[in-house]
């Protein structure tokens, strides 16, 4: 199965529902590069944290209205923390104009990526860009079904690369088994 290594506490908040947060749930993670995978996609926590990680913590409590603990399981690095489903890969700006066009329309935000994604929506040339606090592109990768599995230690690497099994698990299996839908 396809993975993909995210510093903390960045990692904690694609495999967390964060209950109340004024700014929504982390369904982008923010790449550098696009990828055309669409599908089932573990998340892995990198060995090293966000550059100043107090920083980013106290970023994330002022914003979401939720501050990790340290010693919550879900912010371990190097480790698989859950499983979420790749459904769209968009630049910054086209994601940003899906949010307001979804907004205006009052159709579902996800409805309109996949559709715009798949070449199957195309966007008025007007549609301003919506708001998002965890888009920064330039490219946004989009997620949803987001399932937690118990934290287990992995190493990571860049880019999106293959993990086939977990303390001799097959990937799938381990899944099945483990993972719980959070959001």
């Amino acid at each position: 199965m396809k993975a993909l290594s995210v510093r903390q506490p960045w990692a904690w908040a694609l495999v967390t529902k964060i209950e109340g947060s004024p700014v929504g749930d982390k369904i982008v993670e923010n790449r550098t590069w696009p990828h055309s995978y669409r599908g089932p996609l573990l998340i892995v926590s990198s060995r090293k944290p966000a550059m100043d990680a107090s920083y980013v913590l106290a970023v994330l409590e002022q914003n979401t209205g939720h501050r990790p603990a340290y010693d919550e399981k879900y912010l371990a690095l190097g480790s698989v923390l859950g499983v979420v489903d790749m459904v769209a890969c968009l630049t910054l700006e086209t994601y940003l104009q899906c949010r307001t066009f979804a907004e205006s329309e009052c159709v579902d935000l996800m409805r309109i990526i996949k559709g715009v994604d798949q070449g199957k929506l195309i966007l008025p040339d007007d549609t301003e860009q919506g708001v998002d606090w965890w888009a920064c592109g330039p490219w946004c990768h989009i997620y949803t079904n987001v399932r937690r599995l118990p934290p287990t230690r992995s190493s990571g690497r860049l880019g999106l690369y293959e993990l086939g099994s977990v303390n001799g698990v097959p990937v799938q299996e381990w899944i099945k088994q483990e993972g719980v839908f959070v959001r």
